[in-house]
């Protein structure tokens, strides 16, 4: 459930504030920690705008799980 405002967190205070992709990983990654910090550490290592879009596919599909929040 804390995914979801965390992403409309996120997307307000960097993604919509930030232009340059290198730095908007550097800051998910820093509020990022255990489990999803590690998902999407190897993301760095990828082109700035491919390495920021697939950390969040893969915290999409790690954590954004719309069937709970419709049974919630």
């Amino acid at each position: 459930m804390e995914y979801w405002k965390f992403v409309r967190n996120f997307q307000a205070l960097v993604d919509d504030q930030i232009d340059d992709s290198i730095a908007k990983l550097s800051y998910l990654l820093q509020h990022c920690q255990g489990k999803a910090r590690r998902l999407i550490e190897s993301c760095s290592r990828k082109r700035p705008n491919e390495g920021y879009g697939e950390a969040w596919r893969l915290l999409e599909a790690n954590y954004g799980r719309p069937y709970m929040i419709a049974h919630a």
